[in-house]
């Protein structure tokens, strides 16, 4: 292999992607592989409709045809992968919105970055749940294994923006139950009590009054 031929291959770019939202992410712990694949932090990305997309997708072709001149006809014929999905099928099935474009990201083992709209680290896991809207930086590079070829972008770090829909279904407790007047009346009652206070350097006097309330 020539060194131009090498130098070919290993062709990067980096960007910064459109608003896209979230959708199975594994940011903070790996997703386990299956059978002899290694756990990998990723995600994919839901860019919906009307979010232009030619930027990110002329950086991928123009990878994808740095190793393969001939690309777009490869790409056309299914012989080269093209990340980017967004045949109506598998929208609907995802239960992702009406229209949309999307792609799988990871990063392997290395943990991305996550931080928050002014750029502060993020470290709770629930802030970052499928629908949440975000920037991500990307890494666009072409790969040959196993008889599989094209281009893809691997994910570096991921900027959480507004709040969105939940993709998952899940919801939050509160939103689950209604509130119990029982438990309501309670907590009035706690307030209700009242605690003479006891005179300065009286310790037993203190403990006995607060008792009722700490066993």
């Amino acid at each position: 292999m020539s060194t131009a031929q090498t130098a070919t291959e290993i062709i990067r770019k980096r960007v910064t992607s459109p608003l896209a939202r979230l959708s199975y992410p594994y940011l903070f712990t790996p997703k386990r592989g299956k059978d002899d694949d290694p756990d990998k932090f990723c995600t994919a990305l839901i860019f919906e409709a009307g979010v232009d997309l030619k930027p990110i997708k002329q950086i991928a072709m123009d990878v994808a045809k740095s190793r393969w001149p001939d690309a777009p006809n490869m790409i056309r014929a299914g012989k080269l992968r093209w990340p980017f999905r967004g045949d109506a099928e598998d929208v609907e099935e995802k239960g992702y919105p009406e229209g949309s474009t999307f792609m799988n990201v990871s990063s392997g083992d290395n943990q991305p970055g996550v931080v928050d709209a002014a750029c502060v680290n993020v470290t709770d896991p629930n802030q970052a749940y499928a629908g949440r809207y975000v920037y991500v930086t990307l890494t666009a590079y072409t790969y040959d294994v196993k008889g599989n070829k094209g281009v893809t972008f691997g994910l570096n770090n991921v900027q959480l923006l507004q709040h969105g829909d939940r993709l998952d279904g899940r919801r939050a407790a509160a939103d689950e139950f209604q509130v119990e007047e029982s438990a309501m009346a309670d907590l009035s009652d706690l307030d209700e009590q009242a605690v003479e206070a006891p005179e300065a350097g009286d310790t037993t006097e203190a403990e006995d009054a607060l008792s009722d309330l700490i066993t």
